[in-house]
C-alpha cells in the first residue's frame, strides 16, 4: 500500500485467530496474496481489497468489499460494480463496467500522486475538496488533462471535461 508498511501473511494469519480482529484491508495489489488470505483466513477474517486495479478480481474471489479513494470521485460506478458483482452476480456486466473504470483506476493507482489526483478529480466532478496539504502539490494542467480523459471513459465522469477543479 501507500504507507509502505506491510504485515506478513503469517502475521495476518495469527491475527485472524483473535476474536477482536474481524477484517483486514489488503493493499499490495497482488491478487495471489488476496487469494491466499481468502483461502487460509477467509472463514475467520473478512478481506477488503485496498488496491483499485485488482478490485474486480478480489470481489470475484470473495473479498467482502473494496476500499478506495476513487470512490469519492465516481461513487455511482463503484456502487454499480458492487451491486452487479455481489448482489446480482452479473459478472459480464460488471466486467464491462470495470473495463470502463480501469483507465481512471490505473491512472490513479500507478501515477504516484493518488491523494492529489483524487482531490483534483473530485473538483473536476463538481465536488471541490480543496488542495492537498503540503508538501503535496496540486495537479498540474497536464495531469488534469489526463484525469479528464480517464473520467470521460465513464458515463458518470463525462461532465468533468466542462469543469475546472
Amino acid at each position: 500500500g501507500r504507507t509502505g508498511v506491510d504485515m506478513t501473511l503469517e502475521v495476518i494469519e495469527t491475527l485472524a485467530e483473535l476474536p477482536q480482529v474481524r477484517y483486514v484491508k489488503e493493499s499490495t495489489g497482488q491478487i495471489e496474496r488476496i487469494s491466499r488470505l481468502l483461502r487460509q483466513c477467509g472463514d475467520r477474517l473478512g478481506i477488503f481489497c485496498g488496491a483499485d486495479t485488482v478490485a474486480f478480481e478480489s470481489l470475484a474471489l470473495g473479498a467482502v468489499g473494496w476500499v478506495g479513494g476513487v470512490a469519492n470521485v465516481v461513487p455511482r460506478s463503484h456502487v454499480d460494480l458492487y451491486r452487479l458483482m455481489i448482489e446480482e452476480g452479473d459478472f459480464a456486466a460488471a466486467r464491462q463496467l470495470y473495463f470502463q473504470m480501469l483507465p481512471l483506476l490505473s491512472l490513479m493507482e500507478n501515477g504516484g500522486k493518488y491523494t492529489q489526483w483524487v482531490k483534483a478529480a473530485c473538483g473536476l466532478m463538481g465536488r471541490p475538496v480543496g488542495p492537498p496539504r503540503a508538501p503535496l502539490r496540486p495537479a498540474t494542467a497536464q495531469e488534469l488533462k489526463q484525469l479528464r480523459a480517464a473520467l470521460a471513459e465513464l458515463p458518470e465522469g463525462r461532465s468533468a471535461k466542462k469543469r475546472t477543479p
